[in-house]
């Protein structure tokens, strides 16, 4: 897996539980550690990765976005369409964040390898 590949994993990821919160369903959102960017990252974080610094940043933003989702679907279940949008954009944000700074550490890792 590759970061793009992550990145779409994470836009089908939301683009899922945006679908259920504004259609009323029950989305089975997974937890970080399950999703397939989860489980990549694990691995590339414990090696390409190993003692960057941008590794617990990375790790904040993605239990954010999966942990954002959940409550956003339950904000908007309970009546709370504006807190839902609102976390909807914190979930957008962390997303963005985080694929920047994984994209940043990767190259990062890149450059030490090569020197």
């Amino acid at each position: 897996m590759h970061v793009s590949n992550g990145k779409i994993d994470h836009i089908a990821l939301k683009l899922n539980g945006y679908k259920a919160l504004f259609q009323n369903e029950n989305p089975s959102i997974p937890d970080e550690s399950s999703c397939r960017f989860g489980k990549w990252f694990a691995e590339v974080a414990n090696t390409l990765l190993k003692g960057n610094s941008l590794v617990s940043s990375i790790t904040k933003h993605h239990q954010r976005v999966h942990q954002g989702l959940i409550k956003a679907i339950e904000l908007y279940k309970n009546g709370n369409a504006s807190a839902a949008v609102e976390e909807i954009r914190i979930v957008e944000e962390s997303s963005d964040v985080g694929f920047k700074e994984l994209l940043n550490a990767v190259k990062e890792s890149h450059k030490t390898s090569r020197a």
